[in-house]
């Protein structure tokens, strides 16, 4: 698994949303079935969540939680973005935290109510 060099300031995460590269690797990405099937209904492709996700659009959060992920981006910590999704209770996108090794292991695709 490659291991992509953290940004270290808030500055360093501005610049990689502007050069349309990944904020961080998502490790393995997995879904449950039933976000999965939700996402798919709507004819939108799974990894273009993962992509919003990567890229730091966090999608329906408020001004707190945009904050701890862009500070999570930074340290290490989990990050969870959120995405409305018509006629459903929508979706989480969540990538672990580090590990040891100072690598993302995964990320999950899963309705809100799976969480």
């Amino acid at each position: 698994m490659n291991k992509r060099k953290r940004p270290e300031t808030k500055k360093e995460v501005g610049a990689l949303r502007l050069a349309s590269e990944p904020l961080f690797d998502l490790g393995i990405t997995v879904g449950s079935p039933s976000a999965i099937r939700l996402v798919s209904d709507l004819q939108v492709l799974p990894a273009t969540y993962l992509r919003f996700h990567a890229h730091g659009v966090w999608g329906r959060l408020n001004a707190t939680n945009r904050a701890k992920n862009d500070a999570a981006v930074l340290d290490g910590g989990p990050i969870v973005s959120s995405y409305a999704i018509k006629g459903s209770q929508g979706i989480f996108v969540i990538t672990d935290a580090i590990d040891e090794d100072g690598i993302r292991l995964s990320t999950r695709i899963v309705l809100k109510s799976e969480h």
